[in-house]
């Protein structure tokens, strides 16, 4: 199904709690299987859960959670639910031996049955309202991207047809998941098919960029995933982490990570753009969180804890796992119904200058008024003001003289959930996103960029961008107010070819350069 939760736009959702009850900042635990570790997956409009339970002995097992228990779905030895739509059908995959080849499944009112493959086994990743089916089979050459409707198999390409692996569909059938890249060194390139038409998503491929690894669920064509960068620690070596990613109306957008530094993964999208999944806080914990148009908020957790947001529905759920303690991994479930909003802006100071933090709570269009609103910069309490009559509280506050390249604000009502946001200091980092196109030889084809920064998602206007084919700048074009560069390029003298396309921004005093890719497909 497509991963939803009634979020909206640029505000930030905060459960309201009182300061003197502390297991109220932590998430209901859900039923699981004693010895096991028990994951949920998805969860449907219905609050209906499914996932997987797993244990060294037995091995992985698809599992059902009712309403006082989780129960084994039948089916083969070895299963794996992946998702689950609101009509309460389930796909995932089995097998009937460690050595055995897994296949695609389908769980209607728990009787199990096959989806068909090319005889060489398979797995099913998503189902959506109208029972359309993606996943990936095996052919005599590599795993192939698949989609099933009405029962029926259809092959998908790769961008490079060189296989892949289809791994979400909305419900206006748009497909998201992961193509095998041009050379042999295991790249993968994040995919959106449309009307089963693969075209990549773009990728920022800087000098940090290492590779996409992960698709996750996607909807209202928006995916949500995660890349490999390089991060460089202070003594000068290299280590790599996971970053979440969200791909918007054909932008890339790195999301926010509260400290600029850790790993962080999404897990889903909704429909109104907000994504959830969890970040690494400093201490090295994996912290729940979702993030909106400006920024991340941390799901209610109390502190030395860790767990993980793997899905949400409509209805204001969202299932996770608690992983404390390693050795036994909780499932758990957050409700968010009776909530305040918070929000608050990002800022962009230099060092030395004062900012005006400013932070608004709301329940419905009521203000929260006279609650104790705290702020932190970089995890370090600057105090509490309470809120006025309409619900604002603001507080001054003086960038240090010597500052890094960037600060984490947080906000906090009546000790509840923080939101977070960011000081920006000095240059800020730049997503760059470049356009997938399809063009024919010896015709105009329309080439777009988009630059905004990664901690602010702000548009970046005026900025140059350099479009690249082939390793030569073929045209170059200036961002309008929104960010966007857009420019024509008659096609010449090329073959028939999928091929790398670039789009690179130089940097300047106020903004790090950047560089994007996509593929140009070229047609006779």
């Amino acid at each position: 199904m497509s991963i939803k939760l009634t979020l909206v736009g640029a505000v930030a959702f905060v459960i309201a709690l009182g300061p003197t009850s502390a297991m109220a900042q932590n998430p209901e635990p859900l039923p699981s299987i004693p010895g096991n570790f028990t994951y949920p997956i998805d969860i449907n409009n219905q609050g209906k859960i499914v996932g997987y339970t797993f244990n060294y002995t037995s091995g992985i097992k698809a599992v059902q959670w009712t309403d006082s228990a989780v129960l084994p779905l039948a089916g083969p030895t070895y299963s794996f639910a992946s998702a689950i739509n609101d009509s309460g059908a389930i796909v995932g995959s089995g097998q009937f031996s460690i050595e055995g080849v897994s296949n695609p499944i389908m769980w209607v009112n728990g009787v199990v049955s096959y989806l068909p493959t090319l005889g060489l086994g398979g797995a099913a990743t998503d189902i959506n309202e109208q029972g359309d089916i993606v996943g990936w089979v095996n052919t005599n050459q590599f795993a192939a991207p698949a989609v099933w409707r009405n029962g029926q198999l259809k092959v998908l390409d790769g961008v490079y047809g060189k296989g892949g692996n289809a791994i979400s569909i909305d419900e206006q059938g748009r497909i998201s998941g992961l193509s095998v890249g041009l050379n042999d060194t295991g790249d993968q390139i994040p995919t959106q098919w449309t009307n089963d038409v693969p075209m990549s998503l773009p990728t920022n491929f800087g000098v940090d960029y290492i590779g996409v690894v992960g698709i996750n669920k996607s909807g209202s064509g928006r995916t949500s995933g995660y890349q490999i960068q390089r991060q460089t620690l202070p003594d000068g070596s290299n280590y790599f982490i996971n970053v979440a990613i969200a791909w918007q109306d054909g932008e890339y957008r790195e999301l926010q990570r509260p400290f600029g530094v850790g790993n962080s993964i999404a897990y889903g999208v909704n429909a109104k753009g907000v994504y959830f999944g969890a970040y690494e806080d400093l201490d090295g914990y994996k912290i729940p969180t979702y993030w909106d148009s400006n920024g991340a908020v941390r799901l209610p957790l109390d502190s030395g804890r860790e767990a993980i947001a793997t899905a949400a529905n409509e209805s204001g759920l969202i299932v996770g796992f608690d992983k404390t303690d390693g050795l036994n991994q909780i499932p758990v479930l957050w409700r968010l119904n009776s909530i305040d909003i918070i929000s608050m802006s990002n800022y962009t100071r230099s060092a030395g200058q004062t900012v005006t933090l400013t932070a608004t709570a709301k329940r419905g269009n009521t203000p929260v008024v006279n609650k104790p609103m705290e702020f932190r910069v970089n995890n370090l309490s600057l105090g509490s003001v309470k809120t006025d009559a309409t619900g604002t509280a603001r507080m001054n506050y003086t960038v240090p003289s010597k500052s890094t390249d960037r600060l984490t604000l947080m906000a906090s009502l009546g000790g509840s959930t923080y939101l977070l946001r960011s000081i920006v200091v000095g240059k800020s980092s730049v997503a760059a996103s470049v356009s997938p196109v399809t063009g024919h030889n010896n015709r105009n084809v329309i080439l777009q960029a988009t630059l905004r920064t990664v901690e602010t998602n702000e548009p970046l206007a005026n900025r140059e961008v350099s479009f690249m084919l082939q390793g030569k700048v073929v045209a170059k074009a200036r961002t309008n107010s929104v960010g966007l560069a857009r420019t024509t390029l008659r096609l010449r003298n090329l073959s028939r070819a999928r091929l790398p396309l670039e789009a690179r921004f130089s940097g300047d005093t106020m903004a790090k350069p950047a560089t994007a890719r996509a593929t140009m497909l070229v047609v006779r």
